[in-house]
C-alpha cells in the first residue's frame, strides 16, 4: 500500500524523482517494493542506508534519557497536545 502510494502521489504531482527516508524505510521489503515501482514508472529512487533510516521515537528517547541524566524533568502535570501549534 505506501509504495503505491508513493508512485501514486508522484504520478498526480509529476515529480520525476521519489525518495522513501525515516524509520519506515528500513523495511527491506517496502524498499524494495518501492524501488521496483519507481523504476517500472521511469522514476528515480533515492533511499538512504537501513542505518540512517532511524525511527524519531529513538531520537526522542535518547534526548529524554541525556535530559534525565543532567536532572532536567517536567513536572508530572505536563501533557501531551496533539493540536499544539508548531512554531
Amino acid at each position: 500500500v505506501l509504495s503505491e502510494r508513493l508512485i501514486s502521489c508522484a504520478r498526480i504531482s509529476g515529480v520525476k524523482r521519489v525518495a522513501l527516508a525515516g524509520g519506515v524505510a528500513s523495511n527491506s521489503l517496502l524498499r524494495e517494493m518501492s524501488k521496483s515501482r519507481a523504476e517500472d514508472e521511469g522514476l528515480e529512487f533515492y533511499c538512504p542506508p537501513p542505518i540512517l533510516c532511524t525511527d524519531n521515537a529513538a531520537m526522542i528517547a535518547t534526548r529524554g534519557y541525556f535530559n534525565f541524566i543532567e536532572g532536567k524533568a517536567a513536572s508530572s502535570g505536563l501533557n501531551a497536545v496533539a493540536t499544539l501549534a508548531l512554531g
